[in-house]
């Protein structure tokens, strides 16, 4: 096959990835990667795949994500108290807990790590009850495929896990900002500052409390 047409199969390829039926892409990806395709060719193709796969995984949402958006105003988390920080980092867990609740209903492992945060700040259970909560709602977001449902369930372990340090609320936030961001890849800027101005609103309520 001549070479222009080798690059107009691998480009039907690329596009076919994004929309295509998957028996199509496959068909293409034989076409292009088949005996008769020389060793240089599909060492460029398979480059290429990688590349864009790559560029997939890059664009995706991580920790990072959700804690590069925390820091802009963790300086004002040193100011509030331990308890007041395990309510918000409830309110900022429980804000995004639908996303996991969608992929395992019945799985209640997170939302009761948010209650032990709520209830350690209220003095009914100790430290161990929250942090034995903390470590059951991240071993329910190993359980999810979800993107959004595993943020929304470490960012209520977070959030239980407040009651052992206080640093952990920003972990709570940070997930939730990146549960938010999984469920909106193509407007991620304006899904997190809309989730940072409702954590910041929470944040105010509840140190004035």
């Amino acid at each position: 096959m001549a070479a222009a047409n080798w690059l107009w199969v691998l480009r039907q390829s690329t596009c076919a990835s994004s929309g295509g039926s998957k028996p199509n892409q496959l068909a293409l990806r034989r076409s292009v990667l088949g005996t008769r395709a020389s060793q240089p060719l599909r060492s460029f193709v398979r480059a290429e795949e990688l590349a864009r796969l790559s560029l997939t995984k890059a664009m995706r949402p991580t920790f990072k994500t959700g804690h590069r958006a925390v820091t802009q105003y963790a300086g004002r988390l040193d100011y509030v108290d331990q308890r007041s920080l395990a309510l918000w980092a409830a309110l900022c867990a429980e804000h995004v807990l639908s996303h996991f609740e969608r992929e395992r209903a019945t799985d209640d492992r997170p939302r009761k790590a948010i209650e032990a945060a709520r209830a350690w700040m209220r003095g009914e259970i100790r430290c161990g009850v929250a942090r034995a909560a903390a470590v059951a709602a991240h071993a329910a977001a190993r359980d999810c495929k979800d993107s959004a449902a595993i943020a929304a369930a470490r960012a209520s372990g977070h959030a239980a896990a407040t009651a052992h340090m206080s640093t952990h609320a920003a972990g709570a936030a940070a997930y939730a900002i990146t549960a938010v961001a999984s469920k909106s890849p193509n407007k991620m800027e304006d899904a997190i500052k809309r989730e940072q101005q409702w954590q910041m609103k929470r944040l105010t309520r509840v140190c004035r409390s």
